[in-house]
């Protein structure tokens, strides 16, 4: 109980040693910020809830945006505008930012984020892969280095993010089920790929609950 500070984004040398770390958000209470990573043009993309959004279902759940800002921490930038929230941006080799994002136009409650892109100054934001099913999310997706690849996470819409490991192929589109398979069933959480495939991730064996292989991780709304 008590009182919760907001994540914020530091920067700090990957040994140890130089830089030190230092703080590039200092938004207090007042807005998280979370997820960033380094742009080409040396800027760094970020997921925020300083829009302001809610989502619909619940006026007390913050939607996340992409923004940018300079390595210094100045010149924050709105990108996309999401009603309902985004997650998990990462970058891909042709400059543009992957994420997936949470939509109630068009779509059914349950299988609501699919796999979006979007250029770093903001424009051309669109759906790239994905299909709805069942109660399925797309979730923490990262491009397999030199394909037209994507591994990800096959979560559902009410759990901790966790699931089946999948590969979706980027150039079926979406909404297409051949362009989607498993590479391993169970309870799995941040992917990375190391190569074709090699992915590390982390992984819970829950033996009380075992997933049945190929399924979706199904959890009550």
């Amino acid at each position: 109980d008590g009182p919760c500070g907001y994540f914020q984004l530091w920067e700090m040398g990957i040994d140890g040693g130089s830089p030190p770390p230092r703080q590039l958000t200092a938004d207090g209470n007042e807005f998280e910020n979370a997820d960033p990573f380094y742009l080409p043009n040396g800027r760094i993309a970020f997921m925020s809830e300083r829009a302001g959004g809610l989502v619909q279902c619940g006026d007390w759940a913050l939607s996340y945006c992409l923004h940018t800002m300079n390595p210094d921490g100045s010149d924050i930038r709105q990108v996309t505008w999401a009603k309902d929230g985004e997650w998990d941006p990462s970058l891909m080799e042709d400059g543009t930012i992957l994420f997936t994002r949470w939509e109630y136009v068009m779509r059914f409650w349950g299988p609501t984020q699919l796999i979006w892109s979007v250029r770093p100054d903001g424009t051309n934001p669109r759906v790239i892969g994905g299909y709805l099913i069942a109660e399925r999310n797309y979730a923490m997706c990262r491009q397999i280095p030199g394909r037209g690849e994507v591994v990800c996470i096959e979560s559902a819409h009410h759990n901790d993010g966790s699931g089946n490991v999948l590969v979706v192929e980027l150039n079926r589109g979406r909404d297409s089920v051949a362009g989607v398979r498993t590479v391993a069933a169970g309870r799995y959480d941040s992917p990375y790929p190391l190569g074709d495939n090699y992915f590390l991730v982390s992984h819970a064996p829950r033996p009380d609950r075992p997933a049945a292989p190929g399924s979706s991780p199904q959890h009550p709304s």
